[in-house]
C-alpha cells in the first residue's frame, strides 16, 4: 500500500514535512518542474451561500471566495505573519496604516485596479447600512478609522493606538467600484452576486467562475489577469481549472477513494479511518488540533421560541450543569474518532500563540451538574426534571445533515442529557435549511455548530463574544445582557486588548476574556476536531496548514506532475 498516513500533534508538525519530503522524493515530485495545466477537483460538502465576499460567512462561501478575489495583505500561512499582497508595501504605526498599491494589477474582468476600488472596498466594509460582519473587525466596537487617499495607495488613521491592524485587511477583499457602485447606492448589494448570477463575479484572486450547475458543480477558469507569478516568472496559476463538486461527507469520501475527486479538507475521523484502511497512492495527513471549534449552544434570542427555556438558559447554574454532564472524551473517540481534542474553551493548541496548556477540558461530573441543578432550585420528580416553577424540562438539539460527527455528538449530549432526566429530541437539517433555522428564524432551543477561526490572534474574537457580533450566534437579537452582569467586561476587553501594544498587557486582558468565559460559559466548547486533509497523489506544492483554508490556501501554486493529469478534462 503506497498510502501515506502522517498523525500529527502540536509538538511533531515537523514530521509532516519531514513525511511529505519522503512522499515527493519517492514520486520525483521534488526533482520535477512545476507545469502549468490540468483541472483540480475539490470536494465541498454544501453549496457555497454566496459569491458575494462581503457577506460571506459560511465555510463553503469562504472556500470559493477565497479563489475568487484577493486582498491587500495576507496572513502566511506557515510563517503566520503579514505580506504585502495587493500591496507593494505597507507600513504601520500605532495610530496609522500606509498600503501602496502594485502597479499594473487588473481585475479578472481587465479593468485596471485603481486606489478608487480600494477607498470603495474598504468603505463598503465599514458602512453600517452594508451590515458587512467585517465591519466589527476594522471599526472594533470604536470610531472606524478614517480613510485617506495617498499618491497610489491609502491610509488608514485611527484616533486611538491599534495593535496588528494590518493583519485586519486578510480576507478583506478589494472589490470593483464600477461593478457594485450602483448595486450598493440602489440598495441591492446584499442580492448581488449569488450563485444565480455567478458568471458577473469580478475579482482579483487566481480563478474566476466559467460554469455553475445548481447542487452540482461550481467551475472556476484560471484568471489571465492574474498578477503573481512564481520564481522563475511564471505566469500563475498554473492549473487550468478548479471544480468544486457538492456532496456529504460519505459520498465525497467515496468520490475520493475512487479518483473522481482530488482534494478533501474537514474529513470526519471516521472517514479519514477509512480511507485510511483502503486508499492506494493518495495522501492523508493529520496536522491535530485545528483553530476552529465545536459548540453547543444556548438560543438566547429575545422573544425566544418558549418563554421557559429563554428563563432556564439565562441561568449561569442551568448553562454549567448542561456543559458538566456531557462528556467530551467519549465525545472525541465515539463522535470524532479520536482526532479531536476535548476543550474547555474556544482556544485551542492549534494555536500556539494564545493557547494556554494550564487548561483543561471539564471531565464528566453527573453528581456535579445535578449538585448545580438543585441549587438552582430545580428538582427530579419521577425521573425527571422539573424546574423551579415545576415544568418539566424538554429541549430540542438541532444540527447540520452534512456533518457527520456533529450528528453523532447531538445524539450522544442527549444520551448524556437524559441522565440528568432532561427530555431531548435531536433534528437534523440540511445545512441552508439549518443556518436559516439559526440566523433568520431562530427557532431552536439547542444548537450543535463549528465556527473557523480566522486568524491565531484575538481580533476575530469581537465578531462572536462581543454582544452586537455577527457571528454571536445565540444571542442575535439583543436583550439577553441584563442576565450577564459580566458581559460589558468582555465587550470592553476585547475592545481594549487591541489598542495594546505591549504584549504582555494584551494577554493579560485577553486571559481576563477566557476566565470570564470560563466562569460563566455562555455556550458549551465540546471539542477542535483535527484538521484532516487528503489529495491525491502527484499534486504538486501540496503543504496543508492548520491557519486559513489547510490545503487551498496556495491554490495558484498547486500543479500536476503527471502529465496525463494535466490534460485530463
Amino acid at each position: 500500500m503506497d498510502c501515506q498516513i502522517v498523525p500529527v500533534d502540536a509538538l511533531k508538525r515537523c514530521c509532516v514535512l519531514v513525511l511529505l519530503l519522503t512522499h515527493s522524493l519517492a514520486s520525483g515530485s521534488l526533482w520535477a518542474q512545476p507545469a502549468a495545466g490540468g483541472r483540480l477537483v475539490v470536494g465541498l460538502k454544501s453549496e457555497p451561500r454566496t459569491l458575494n465576499p462581503v457577506f460571506a460567512s459560511d465555510r463553503a462561501s469562504l472556500t470559493v471566495n477565497r479563489l475568487l478575489h484577493s486582498d491587500l495583505i495576507r496572513i502566511d500561512r506557515e510563517t503566520q505573519r503579514p505580506l504585502s499582497w495587493l500591496a507593494s508595501r505597507f507600513e504601520s504605526s500605532p495610530t496609522t496604516l500606509d498600503v501602496e498599491l502594485r502597479p499594473g494589477l487588473r481585475f479578472s474582468d481587465g479593468q485596471p485596479l485603481t486606489v478608487d476600488d480600494v477607498l470603495f472596498s474598504l468603505r463598503l466594509y465599514l458602512d453600517e447600512s452594508v451590515g458587512s460582519p467585517y465591519r466589527e473587525l476594522l471599526a472594533a466596537g470604536a470610531e472606524p478609522p478614517i480613510l485617506e487617499r495617498r499618491p497610489n495607495g491609502v491610509r488608514l488613521r485611527t484616533g486611538a493606538p491599534r495593535a496588528v491592524m494590518e493583519r485586519v485587511l486578510d480576507g478583506l477583499p478589494i472589490l470593483p467600484r464600477a461593478a457594485l457602485s450602483e448595486r450598493l447606492d440602489s440598495g441591492k448589494l446584499a442580492d448581488s452576486w449569488g450563485l444565480g448570477e455567478s458568471k458577473q463575479v469580478v475579482g482579483l484572486g487566481p480563478f474566476r467562475v466559467a460554469e455553475y450547475s445548481a447542487g452540482r458543480f461550481l467551475r472556476l477558469e484560471r484568471n489571465p489577469y492574474y498578477w503573481r507569478t512564481d520564481a522563475d516568472g511564471r505566469a500563475l496559476p498554473l492549473l487550468d481549472e478548479v471544480v468544486f463538486v457538492f456532496g456529504d461527507a460519505a459520498a465525497l469520501a467515496a468520490r475520493f477513494e475512487q479518483g473522481e475527486v482530488d482534494v478533501l479538507d474537514g474529513l470526519s475521523g471516521q472517514d479519514f479511518k477509512l480511507l485510511e484502511q483502503r486508499a492506494s497512492s493518495q495522501r492523508l495527513v493529520d496536522l491535530g488540533a485545528g483553530l476552529g471549534y465545536e459548540f453547543l449552544f444556548f438560543n438566547r434570542n429575545r422573544p425566544g421560541p418558549r418563554p421557559e427555556a429563554v428563563r432556564w438558559f439565562a441561568d449561569t447554574k442551568f448553562r454549567k450543569a448542561i456543559s458538566r454532564a456531557i462528556d467530551r472524551k467519549i465525545l472525541v473517540e465515539a463522535a470524532y474518532g479520536g482526532r479531536a481534542e476535548p476543550l474547555s474553551l474556544h482556544v485551542s493548541s492549534g494555536d500556539r500563540l494564545w493557547f494556554d496548556r494550564a487548561s483543561e477540558a471539564p471531565r464528566r461530573s453527573l453528581a456535579g451538574a445535578h449538585a448545580l441543578l438543585a441549587n438552582a432550585g430545580y428538582v427530579l420528580r419521577d425521573g425527571r426534571l422539573h424546574d423551579p416553577e415545576g415544568l418539566a424540562v424538554v429541549l430540542n438539539i438541532v444540527t447540520n445533515s452534512s456533518n457527520r460527527s456533529r450528528q453523532q455528538a447531538a445524539s450522544l449530549i442527549r444520551q448524556d442529557l437524559e441522565e440528568l432526566g432532561i427530555e431531548v429530541s435531536v433534528a437534523t437539517l440540511e445545512f441552508r435549511s439549518f443556518l436559516e433555522r439559526i440566523f433568520e428564524a431562530r427557532d431552536y432551543d439547542l444548537a450543535i455548530l463549528g465556527l473557523a477561526r480566522g486568524d491565531v490572534d484575538p481580533n476575530p474574537d469581537l465578531n462572536v463574544f462581543r454582544t452586537g457580533g455577527s457571528n454571536r450566534v445565540w444571542e442575535l437579537t439583543g436583550g439577553a445582557e441584563e442576565d450577564a452582569p459580566w458581559q460589558p467586561e468582555i465587550d470592553r476587553l476585547l475592545v481594549e486588548q487591541r489598542s495594546m501594544h505591549e504584549a504582555s498587557a494584551r494577554r493579560a486582558a485577553y486571559s481576563r476574556v477566557l476566565e470570564l468565559l470560563r466562569q460563566h460559559e455562555p455556550v458549551v466548547f465540546l471539542v477542535a476536531p483535527h484538521v484532516l486533509v487528503a489529495a491525491s497523489a502527484g499534486l504538486g506544492n501540496f503543504a496543508p496548514v492548520v491557519l486559513g483554508h489547510p490545503t487551498l490556501w496556495n491554490a495558484d501554486e498547486l500543479y500536476w506532475v503527471d502529465p496525463n493529469r494535466r490534460t485530463r478534462r
